[in-house]
């Protein structure tokens, strides 16, 4: 996440001014190539980097992700801006000497998807300003998704539609998108969603007459270069509301998805995908009902179980110990058969059941099954644990109850 304040304003750069590395994506998102000369270059950690007097790469800056493709061929893998004002564009190979011309090729796909999500995220948030009255409070564009941090706690599941809704319909639009520069002076003349904090050249992103906004990253050209926005979900960070989003083809992708998965059930269940959500509702009722059905029937079971297990004790130095598969209860019955079990010999009971292993000790045993399990998780490979009386530890493999046994009677006698 990137504090918006802190990102949104960026100062027009012109080339060759206080070394200053011109931002040919300043006046050009489109730009996917391009030449320039390179100024310096050195190594940053175990990469190599150059500087240009000009490019088109974007480095990671206002929650928006760096731009990937090549230099002379050399692959870029990251592009920093770094505080002297120059971009440093960093490779695992060198890339060329001081004062050599290079080319550059930017990764269409990966800018494209970059300008989506910010342009989506200029036309959301302003969205939310109109709405609700809502100030943005920073950004995330990221490769999965991107995201919008606002200041208050909660929007109704109407209300996160109608911001969709609001910003589907600019994308429809098609408006404009224009780059404009100004002097932070002439700002008092445009409509901006959030005044700068800056002086000097401002780039300003205006979006129709429905946003206008300081911003030093890429957009598209139109609205509907967005494709569409979709919003995926809302959560809580620091106190505040963070609205989850995809934008153009991962929006695309995500509905395919979807598709598909709605489209399977509706013909696993020959029903229309309209009517999915009763019928799983009514199909969960179901299975609650039988499956409580079921644990009753069970608990019929258990005394002559008990008994069987109590059957199968085995004596150690140590105490009274059973190690046994169970197969066909559910799992909170297998537990109770571990309980009850352990209370009926006086030692310590190990059920292997469904890829899990649970331990119930008798409080008489001196035995700490939260401890027992620790140590079996270490040796076996497995995960869990557990209190005094009851553990429980998960990756466990049916066919192994005899390693088990021979584990557990190992740690139990120091062996």
């Amino acid at each position: 996440m990137y504090n918006e304040a802190q990102s949104t304003i960026s100062q027009l750069q012109d080339r060759k001014i206080n070394n200053l590395t011109e931002r040919l994506y300043y006046n050009d998102s489109t730009l996917l190539d391009f030449e320039a000369k390179v100024m310096a270059s050195g190594q940053h950690k175990d990469l190599y980097y150059v500087v240009l007097d000009r490019t088109a790469f974007y480095p990671t800056s206002g929650g928006q992700s760096f731009d990937t493709g090549t230099l002379n061929g050399a692959v870029i893998c990251d592009v920093i801006d770094s505080d002297d004002g120059d971009i440093r564009h960093l490779s695992k190979s060198e890339i060329a000497p001081v004062g050599q011309s290079v080319i550059g090729l930017i990764d269409k796909e990966r800018r494209y998807r970059n300008c989506r999500n910010h342009t989506g995220q200029h036309i959301i948030s302003a969205a939310a300003h109109r709405l609700f009255d809502l100030e943005t409070m920073s950004v995330h564009l990221g490769d999965e998704y991107a995201a919008v941090e606002f200041d208050t706690n909660s929007l109704s599941p109407d209300e996160v539609q109608q911001l969709e809704t609001a910003a589907n319909d600019i994308i429809a639009d098609n408006v404009e998108i224009e780059i404009i520069f100004a002097e932070a002076s002439k700002i008092a003349t445009l409509p901006l969603r959030k005044p700068p904090k800056r002086n000097g050249h401002l780039r300003i992103i205006r979006i129709g007459q429905f946003d206008y906004v300081a911003c030093g990253g890429t957009h598209c050209t139109t609205s509907g270069g967005i494709g569409l926005v979709k919003i995926i979900g809302t959560e809580k960070i620091r106190g505040r509301l963070l609205v989850k989003y995809l934008a153009g083809k991962l929006a695309v992708e995500d509905y395919t998805q979807r598709f598909n998965t709605t489209d399977h059930l509706a013909r696993m269940f020959t029903c229309h995908h309209s009517d999915l959500v009763a019928k799983i509702d009514k199909l969960s009722i179901e299975h609650r009902e039988l499956r409580q059905s079921l644990i009753e029937t069970q608990k019929q079971m258990l005394p002559p179980l008990v008994q069987s297990l109590t059957n199968k004790v085995i004596e150690t130095g140590a105490g009274k110990i059973v190690v046994e598969p169970i197969d066909g209860l559910e799992l909170p019955m297998v537990t109770r058969l571990a309980t009850l079990t352990a209370d009926e010999t006086g030692g310590l009971v190990v059920l292997v059941t469904e890829g899990r292993l649970l331990l119930a000790t008798a409080s008489q045993s001196g035995i700490h099954a939260g401890k027992l399990a620790k140590n079996m998780a270490e040796r076996c490979s497995l995960k869990g644990g557990g209190n005094e009386g009851t553990a429980q530890l998960g990756g466990a493999d049916m066919d192994a109850v005899a390693l088990y046994r021979d584990e557990i009677r190992k740690l139990l006698t120091n062996e």
